[in-house]
């Protein structure tokens, strides 16, 4: 892993509990409110040569471990801080993405039926749309590890 990444404004490193995802990233985090008032889980990682595939390009699989991470903690937050675990996520690579550049991946659109989260987002590379992703979350009943580290 390299030295600290520069992100954009507003990112911080996240406070939660994400053993594989610290391994892939180190994902930053940061919310702001979406054009609907409701707040929006931003997830952003500075492209490593170690994220790369044989053809100089991010691995669709981080593309996808991004998407998965952010549209995730959006179906959370949505359901108030439940557990919810990804059922399918659909991703379609639009754009390529290179080391150097910050990936950032954000819910655009939640909703819910019964025991399901449904959620649709975008991943940008350094602002440009490279992917974009839909999926759906099941909401988990009884006790679970809390994903964040400073809470039990």
């Amino acid at each position: 892993m390299t030295d600290q990444p520069t992100m954009p404004d507003g990112y911080a490193q996240g406070d939660y509990y994400d053993p594989f995802g610290d391994i892939a990233g180190p994902f930053w985090h940061k919310i702001t409110d979406g054009p609907d008032g409701a707040q929006q889980h931003w997830f952003g990682l500075k492209i490593e040569e170690r994220h790369l595939n044989s053809g100089a390009r991010v691995h669709g699989g981080l593309t996808m471990t991004i998407a998965d991470e952010a549209l995730g903690a959006a179906a959370w937050h949505f359901i108030g801080d439940q557990p919810a675990v990804t059922v399918s996520l659909t991703t379609n690579f639009i754009g390529a993405i290179t080391e150097g550049m910050v990936l950032e991946a954000v819910a655009t659109k939640v909703s819910r039926g019964g025991s399901m989260v449904f959620v649709q987002g975008e991943l940008l590379a350094d602002g440009n749309v490279v992917a974009n992703a839909s999926g759906v979350w099941k909401i988990l009943k009884g006790a679970f590890k809390t994903p964040f580290k400073d809470k039990d």
